[in-house]
């Protein structure tokens, strides 16, 4: 999306209104499950991030972690790479008091070539917490970061 926010920050539910707006305006949203008696769950509710009853809640049914936000720990990254070139000799011959010149390109969190936890870097900053311990919310975006750098010796 071009809002910048994941597809399950917020959302349409299945009548076309928000699923943060009030029940009493066509809000809320309908869970996954089923009843007591084996039927589909058709009882919409309220979204409410701060109790963990759904999107990226950290606390399930009797305070255990819902298994849908339990990922892989596993992933492939290209954290750091570095490339360094020093001009030649003869190229700075002229240049009286420089006794060499190195060119440097280097980068960070380049690429992340597998993972199986969706939105994040699995290297970013966890919270912590009784309810949220493992849990990642809150962080920003991990950025890349590139530089240039030229080193003159003397």
């Amino acid at each position: 999306s071009f809002s910048g926010l994941y597809p399950r920050t917020a959302g349409i539910n299945d009548l076309g209104k928000g699923v943060r707006a009030p029940l009493a305006d066509g809000g809320g949203i309908i869970l996954k499950g089923v009843t007591e008696d084996g039927k589909a769950n058709t009882t919409r509710i309220e979204e409410n991030l701060g109790d963990g009853s759904w999107t990226f809640g950290s606390i399930g049914v009797g305070d255990e972690t819902n298994k849908e936000f339990v990922y892989k720990a596993s992933y492939v990254k290209l954290r750091e790479a570095a490339l360094t070139y020093s001009l030649p000799h003869k190229v700075i011959m002229g240049i009286h008091p420089i006794q060499g010149i190195d060119l440097s390109l280097s980068g960070r969190n380049l690429w992340i070539l597998h993972k199986d936890l969706p939105y994040a870097d699995p290297e970013q900053g966890q919270a912590a917490g009784n309810g949220s311990i493992g849990f990642q919310n809150g962080a920003y975006p991990t950025y890349r970061m590139l530089n240039f750098i030229v080193k003159v010796k003397f």
